[in-house]
């Protein structure tokens, strides 16, 4: 089995994370797949977006002074249509690699007011293209809107003619993931985790049968124990090419990276 390669966030060692030009570089890096992350606005609509609150990656400081730390379910989808999601990579340079040349001029440009997308948006990416998507569901502001939001997911996603084959759900919040079977139980569903994988965590998901654990905490002997009971692992967030050569020679399922590009080259040969 060949271990996919998905960007995190798309390719954010490339572009600024969760926005489109960073969903389009994972073309560009051959990747398999593209990590997202989903959350609702105030007035229920659905985008991309990691953190909590928006100080990280846009300019709501200055649209916004006396809200900018207040967390994005706060904000409207227009008032998050008029941040700029795009111009802090340029400034800031997260990964080094625009000062190591990685980026070219044309692709900073595109950058410059680049917005928070649209989770439609994404899906219209998808539809001319063969990247797999592994959509992450962030925490909802209220769990009443659960039976709400797992409806406009899959309207959205029905409409757009993303096939199972293509798309597997996540989420830290293992209870969205039980809800879900009783939607689309064709879905694959993955439960992410930030902690060992012990025998207790086994035996009280038979929900799931692929696990996305963090690569930090993770041991050969707890992957090939979950693998003995029917589990697939993905790991998360493996930067380092050394583990990735380590954990391609384990056979997990996939790995998430912020270097897809890299991975690539390994896989690749």
């Amino acid at each position: 089995m060949t271990t996919a390669n998905f960007a995190h966030r798309g390719v954010r060692s490339l572009a600024p994370e969760n926005t489109i030009p960073a969903y389009q570089m994972a073309l560009a890096c051959r990747a398999d797949g593209i990590e997202v992350d989903l959350q609702v606005t105030s007035d229920f609509q659905l985008v991309l977006f990691h953190d909590r609150t928006l100080q990280r990656t846009t300019n709501v400081a200055k649209c916004f002074p006396n809200r900018s730390a207040d967390p994005l379910h706060s904000f409207s989808l227009a008032e998050l249509q008029t941040l700029d999601a795009g111009s802090w990579f340029i400034t800031r340079d997260p990964y080094g690699t625009i000062n190591a040349g990685e980026v070219s001029a044309t692709e900073l440009r595109t950058f410059e007011n680049t917005r928070i997308p649209r989770f439609s948006e994404l899906l219209e990416f998808l539809s001319s293209n063969h990247l797999k998507l592994n959509l992450e569901l962030k925490k909802l502001p209220r769990h009443d809107q659960l039976p709400s939001f797992i409806e406009k997911v899959f309207d959205l996603l029905k409409s757009s003619g993303i096939t199972p084959d293509r798309l597997s759900v996540s989420s830290f919040e293992h209870e969205y993931l039980k809800k879900l079977l009783e939607y689309r139980p064709d879905f694959e569903l993955h439960a992410l985790i930030d902690c060992k994988i012990t025998d207790r965590f086994l035996s009280n998901t038979p929900f799931v049968q692929i696990i996305n654990a963090n690569a930090k905490r993770i041991t050969y002997k707890q992957y090939r124990k979950a693998q003995a009971k029917g589990f697939s692992i993905n790991l998360y967030t493996v930067n380092d090419i050394k583990k990735m050569q380590e954990f391609l020679n384990w056979g997990v399922a996939g790995i998430i990276t912020d270097y897809p590009q890299h991975l690539t080259t390994l896989v690749e040969g």
